[in-house]
């Protein structure tokens, strides 16, 4: 599949699809996902938080919550503490399902949110790209 850049300033963003494909109100086309990686210095839901459980709880306090949990992310050289909170977006099923890692790398806390549609086959699939995008965070020397 092609992913595409995004157009959020400030962000890094991707998405399964290009921006002509867009749905107005909703952003992902069914079938498609949205990834966006973001430092903790642009959310203005971080002022103040010192933590990432801080900035988590802050920033998903409205949010349609269907889980959280922790763990750690592992590549070959680092291990990194994720993190996350499921989400639905939506009135009425089907809904658009969203995974939010928050994590730190260094002394910089970061937040990475996956969205598609609830039953998308390809889930797993986006949840690996997730995963290799966070893993490709590194500290600045």
């Amino acid at each position: 599949a092609n992913w595409y850049i995004g157009t959020l300033t400030n962000a890094f963003e991707v998405n399964s699809y290009p921006r002509s494909k867009t749905v107005r109100g909703v952003g992902v086309p069914k079938g498609a996902a949205g990834i966006t990686l973001r430092p903790s210095e642009i959310s203005p839901y971080s002022k103040g938080q010192k933590t990432l459980d801080g900035w988590m709880e802050v920033e998903t306090a409205r949010a349609n919550v269907t889980g959280k949990t922790k763990f750690e992310l592992q590549d070959r050289n680092e291990k990194l503490l994720i993190l996350e909170v499921r989400t639905h977006f939506g009135s009425t099923p089907p809904y658009i399902d969203g995974v939010w890692w928050y994590f730190q790398v260094g002394d910089r806390m970061f937040g990475a949110a996956l969205g598609y549609w609830e039953g998308d086959p390809k889930a797993d699939r986006y949840l690996q790209i997730l995963k290799q995008i966070v893993l490709s965070v590194k500290p600045v020397p």
